[in-house]
């Protein structure tokens, strides 16, 4: 009777040891558990930054494509244009088309039968200058045709501008990237 009463006694202590090493595993697997989520969140969050990354490299490569197609879209487009400088600021009346026409058949002696094209003109998008002294805003005109906007400037330069002021000049719309700075 005292060999099994030892022997259940045994029984319960290694029960006991049993229950302790078996909670002390699962407390040791709870930790192990809460890191191993902890670093599949980890690893989550730099696929998602490097999916990110990717994104943004390719977004950032396609912006540059298009940068560039929209600059020379820009260059092409002033292409046609020429710039008129000194001319003073109202002297265009309401029509700034009828005003170049008849400026550039007048100064340069081109024919009257001669179509020159232009299809539209403005003044320069700044503000209007304050003041008598004050430097009129450039007109800018844009040409139906390449080809005509060549042969102007050619006579003008030939015949070297004769406007009514000597600060009178002409310069050809250039691509607005060329003057951008990196």
């Amino acid at each position: 009777d005292s060999s099994l009463q030892k022997i259940l006694h045994e029984l319960r202590d290694f029960r006991q040891d049993n229950k302790e090493q078996l909670a002390d595993i699962k407390q040791e697997l709870s930790k192990v558990n809460k890191r191993l989520d902890k670093a599949e969140g980890q690893i989550e969050e730099v696929e998602t930054r490097i999916l990110t990354d990717t994104v943004i490299k390719k977004l950032l490569q396609q912006q540059i494509t298009l940068e560039t197609k929209l600059t020379d879209q820009e260059g092409r487009l002033c292409q046609e244009n020429i710039r008129i400088y000194g001319i003073p600021e109202e002297s265009e009346g309401h029509c700034m088309v009828t005003f170049l026409e008849n400026l550039l058949r007048g100064k340069l002696g081109l024919p009257k039968d001669v179509e020159l094209g232009i299809e539209r003109a403005h003044r320069a998008l700044a503000p209007r200058p304050r003041g008598p002294d004050a430097k009129p805003r450039s007109i800018v005109a844009k040409f139906l045709s390449y080809k005509m906007k060549e042969d102007v400037l050619r006579k003008g330069w030939q015949m070297g501008w004769p406007w009514e002021r000597p600060a009178l000049k002409t310069a050809i719309n250039k691509f607005p990237a060329m003057f951008k700075r990196i």
